[in-house]
């Protein structure tokens, strides 16, 4: 249902509160499950780079990349915030999020951050 249509779960997910109810959930600081995701048309461009052009995504299929991909960013980005917490400071830096994606065990993946660190930052100095 990529064209046009709209699966149970993104419908679930995507349905507007009432206007009180935004209103209090933003007082609160309460986050909506939909907020929580990244959005399914990134996930399925990122997929198709990756596949060959005559491959099909179910749908099902990109939810449970969706649904994935944001519990490892949560992941990642909870061990860096606590890191930051025990240091008195407010801020999340790249090397946060490398010294907690070494402790949780993904140190495969530091290097290649690395380069690709570098070259955001040499693209952003131009």
């Amino acid at each position: 249902m990529e064209r046009g249509g709209i699966s149970n779960i993104e419908h679930k997910y995507t349905r507007r509160a009432g206007t009180s109810e935004v209103n209090q959930e933003q007082h609160q600081g309460v986050k909506r499950e939909a907020d929580q995701y990244m959005p399914t048309t990134n996930i399925a461009r990122i997929m198709r780079c990756v596949l060959p052009d005559h491959v099909k995504i179910a749908d099902d299929a990109k939810e449970a990349i969706q649904v994935c991909v944001s519990e490892f960013i949560n992941f990642i980005t909870a061990d860096a915030n606590n890191r930051c917490h025990r240091d008195y400071r407010k801020t999340v830096t790249p090397e946060d999020v490398l010294a907690a994606m070494t402790s949780l065990g993904f140190g495969d993946y530091i290097d290649p951050l690395i380069v690709f660190l570098n070259k955001n930052r040499a693209q952003q100095d131009l």
